[in-house]
């Protein structure tokens, strides 16, 4: 089982889907509005933990989930730094990073999905079925409009 910091998503419920959880670093709607509004870093908001034993299953997941994240989010979102064996959600070492700078200004036009907090499944169910279509179906089109 692989977990994994998410940065920069808008979480505040842990979520759970058909691949794993998320699990929110913070269940504050203010603090994380106030994380959110960060325009040159991208705080740890939630772990992934991914019920998925095939490496290279987890790395397609991660890799369009940041697409999909992202596109939520319309801005940066990250998932990096995957916890070690000693350490937990709760239980982090000194050197988790709990941020990532960015090197350019993070500009964002509005999500397009409204938060957890205002609307518990719509996030949930629009993560699932875009994952469905881009792995399931394997829908190139809607994957390389996710990707762009």
């Amino acid at each position: 089982m692989l977990t994994v910091g998410i940065y920069g998503f808008n979480i505040t419920k842990v979520t759970h889907f058909s691949f794993g959880t998320m699990f929110p670093t913070c269940k504050s709607i203010s603090e994380i509005i106030k994380k959110m509004k960060s325009r040159d870093e991208l705080h740890l908001t939630a772990f992934l933990e991914l019920d998925i034993n095939d490496a290279n299953e987890c790395r397609d997941i991660l890799f369009h989930l940041t697409a999909i994240l992202s596109f939520i989010e319309q801005r940066p979102v990250s998932f990096g730094y995957s916890l070690r064996k000693h350490e937990s959600m709760g239980n982090l070492d000194d050197d988790y990073p709990k941020l990532i700078n960015i090197a350019y200004s993070i500009k964002s036009t509005g999500i397009i999905i409204k938060e957890d907090y205002y609307s518990k499944n719509s996030r949930r169910y629009f993560i699932e079925a875009a994952l469905n279509k881009i792995i399931i179906e394997k829908d190139r089109h809607y994957s390389t409009l996710l990707h762009k």
